[in-house]
């Protein structure tokens, strides 16, 4: 079955494989166990930055800064390099090939470098991580089901 929403919730509770698009583009695919729990590109790991949670409550939610570009235009490099924190020079004129990591496909040259000088170091764990705090959330099983339980229950009640 092929699922395409823009609910990370239903994602969470339905899909054994995800496939995240950005601007028309397949930039990251892993399996959903993975993906949730160690994002790699900066769209993902952005979006998850985004997430409302508890912990948060009475604070700004995080955003990405600027727009989706428009789909009718030509792209010379990256599609999220305007948006991104690690954007680097060659983002801008080369879009990155989706390169096959173990987690599956890639599309990020920051990303990519990252994972290729430390593999450890693109693999996110809790505490080793500046994004995670130093424990899991009570009832995480380290796969980040926890960050997204309160989302799959409101979206359970249809709120």
């Amino acid at each position: 079955m092929l699922l395409i929403t823009h609910d990370l919730a239903i994602v969470a509770q339905m899909a054994h494989r995800v496939a995240l698009m950005y601007a028309g583009q397949i930039v990251e695919v892993a399996e959903a166990k993975e993906f949730f729990a160690r994002p790699l590109h900066p769209y993902a790991v952005n979006l998850f930055e985004a997430l409302p949670d508890t912990a948060k409550r009475g604070r700004r939610l995080a955003s990405i800064a600027g727009s989706v570009p428009p789909l009718n235009q030509e792209f010379a490099g990256c599609r999220f390099a305007d948006r991104c924190a690690d954007v680097m020079d060659r983002c801008r004129v080369d879009a990155a090939a989706a390169d096959r990591i173990p987690a599956g496909p890639l599309r990020c040259a920051a990303s990519l470098r990252r994972h290729r000088a430390h593999p450890s170091a693109a693999t996110r764990v809790w505490g080793k991580d500046p994004v995670l705090p130093a424990d899991p959330p009570e009832g995480d099983d380290g796969a980040g089901s926890a960050r997204l339980q309160g989302l799959v229950s409101r979206s359970a009640r249809g709120s």
